[in-house]
């Protein structure tokens, strides 16, 4: 939500809010409460296809194009199961629940990025942001928890390459940012950085030259992070 509050506020951008619950976002990010056509809540499940591609309909149905999509929803345990099914140990993980993480983590983003291209070679300059993290950096790595996050976000890196590759040809970028561990729902109270100040430092990084920042994996400070 800050992300989409930054861009209402700081950028005077139009912006859709995606949620697999949109009538949990707040009142002051929707109309009737904000301008009038400058902002859209829709429904959209990582883990529904059905629910991505009637995302995408309703943009195309609001928007001429869209500049920006950014991939943040993501989950460090896999729903339902205990957390060890998808932390790790590596004795106590369990196919399906790694299933579910790479599903919400990996997939549902690249199937996003497919239902919205479109919209997105509209734009003079598309982007694509995939929120990522350190945990996903093969040269980082410092122990053996948190697995399948750690393993989801490092193929959603991949992901981002690739797509990078694609939107290269018109002149857009793609970019996986890491924002450290923010204080939202995931990353819990004792989070050092507040949500308002990572999506301001976030988009600072994403709104450069698509050259600069074209298939790079960052951290707020728009330095690269390693692979």
């Amino acid at each position: 939500m800050a992300i989409a509050s930054t861009l209402l506020d700081d950028y005077d951008a139009t912006v859709a809010l995606a949620a697999r619950n949109p009538e949990l976002i707040p009142a002051d990010l929707v109309p009737p409460a904000s301008p009038a056509g400058k902002s859209l809540a829709i429904a959209l499940d990582y883990t529904d296809q059905v629910s991505i591609t009637k995302a995408a309909e309703s943009c195309h149905a609001a928007f001429e194009h869209i500049d920006l999509l950014v991939n943040c929803a993501a989950v460090n345990r896999a729903p339902g199961w205990p957390p060890e099914a998808s932390k790790g140990s590596l004795e106590a993980l369990r196919a399906a629940a790694l299933e579910e993480i790479l599903s919400i983590n990996v997939i549902g983003p690249v199937m996003a990025c497919q239902a919205f291209l479109p919209l997105l070679l509209r734009s003079k300059r598309p982007c694509v942001v995939n929120v990522s993290t350190s945990r996903a950096s093969l040269g980082l790595v410092a122990g053996p928890g948190s697995f399948g996050y750690a393993v989801s976000k490092a193929a959603l890196n991949m992901a981002t390459r690739k797509i990078a590759a694609q939107l290269a040809d018109s002149g857009g970028a793609a970019v996986a940012i890491d924002p450290g561990w923010v204080r939202t729902r995931m990353g819990g109270p004792e989070a050092p950085i507040e949500p308002a100040a990572a999506a301001a430092r976030l988009l600072k990084v994403a709104i450069r030259n698509a050259d600069s920042i074209n298939g790079r994996f960052l951290n707020l400070d728009g330095e690269d992070v390693p692979w």
